[in-house]
């Protein structure tokens, strides 16, 4: 198992920076420079805040020139694969304990009345969307989500209730995107199979309470798998 997951971070991190390096070029603007040696640290500069548009939500200017000073010090492509292990190292940032945080924070019970849920879910994917470290989990858990597409929409998704997890049913879709989370660096077929059996998507799925998973679990993986 060890191997298997090494091997698949190999992988990964070898198509990232192939995705990066193939990328197309396109003019970003006039850097000028007092001297020629100020030419290196502006290109490197460079090429780090075009790999982190990618692998990021956006970066800061911190992480553009610690990068760059990497890629000065050791290469571009061995800079690359440095922040990507990195990344790979770092704890997942869930959201739905950040959700239940910040509605604790704010004096709100997670069952009573009288107050929006629905702006706690974005808050809670905002605040990891800019501030979490793990940004390369974000952005992978975001491409994720536009291939196994789930809706809020329907009955149950505004229970003031706890589910059999005591979590509010209204967090479910944020549950749903923790799993997501989980997975982002994992196995497609392990990942598709808890998108596949996971609430949200029976629910999306239009899978009544009566019905097993395994029944609709062809129609279900058709409907998620991506066009070929």
């Amino acid at each position: 198992m060890t191997i298997t997951i090494f091997q698949r971070r190999i992988g990964l991190t070898a198509f990232l920076i192939a995705v990066f390096l193939v990328g197309g070029q396109a003019p970003a603007g006039t850097f000028p420079a007092e001297s020629k040696n100020e030419i290196p640290l502006i290109q490197a500069k460079l090429e780090a805040a075009m790999f982190l548009s990618y692998t990021s939500f956006g970066p800061t200017i911190q992480a553009i020139d610690e990068l760059a000073a990497r890629i000065d010090e050791i290469g571009k492509s061995a800079a690359f694969e440095e922040w990507i292990d990195n990344q790979f190292a770092l704890s997942p940032s869930f959201h739905q304990p950040l959700a239940k945080a910040m509605i604790s924070e704010d004096g709100y019970d997670f069952l009573e009345s009288g107050f929006n849920y629905n702006r706690y879910k974005h808050f809670a994917w905002w605040h990891a969307a800019l501030s979490a470290p793990d940004q390369l989990r974000q952005r992978m858990v975001w491409a994720l989500a536009q291939i196994f597409v789930v809706s809020d929409n329907g009955a149950g998704f505004g229970s003031r209730r706890n589910d059999e997890s005591d979590n509010p049913q209204y967090l479910g879709i944020v549950d749903y995107y923790d799993m997501l989370v989980g997975n982002a660096f994992g196995n497609y077929r392990e990942c598709l199979a808890d998108v596949t059996f996971h609430p949200i998507m029976g629910s999306t799925s239009a899978m009544s309470e009566t019905e097993k998973p395994l029944r609709n679990r062809g129609a279900t993986r058709m409907r998620i798998m991506p066009a070929r």
